[in-house]
């Protein structure tokens, strides 16, 4: 696939790279990233994100991209408990970032290779 950015043809892996990129490098954009993502999953405003709250939004977020099987409970509580660094039951903003930059970190990789 390719698409043209300031009359130049790129691919969209390429793209898809320099957007990481330019999130990954500018620590006011991934907080920024990281607080609305915190912000949409903590339904009941509570500062911190439970268990429920991350399935509910793994399940809804698989729906959305056309998922015909969500993740099972089991798949979520494990990366849930993964995440948990501190295993106070809740995930951090801090947590939820070191998440959001590990999985972007990867999907550069995944894109590069």
């Amino acid at each position: 696939y390719q698409r043209r950015v300031h009359g130049i043809r790129m691919d969209h892996k390429k793209v898809a790279v320099e957007a990481i990129n330019k999130i990954l490098s500018n620590p006011k954009m991934f907080d920024a990233m990281v607080e609305k993502l915190f912000s949409i999953i903590d339904k009941d405003k509570s500062g911190s994100l439970d268990l429920n709250e991350i399935e509910e939004f793994m399940t809804t977020s698989a729906a959305s991209m056309g998922m015909s099987t969500p993740p099972s409970r089991e798949s979520i509580k494990a990366m849930f408990d993964k995440l948990d660094v501190n295993k106070d039951k809740m995930l951090s903003k801090e947590e939820l970032g070191a998440f959001v930059r590990s999985m972007l970190e990867e999907q550069k990789k995944s894109l590069e290779a």
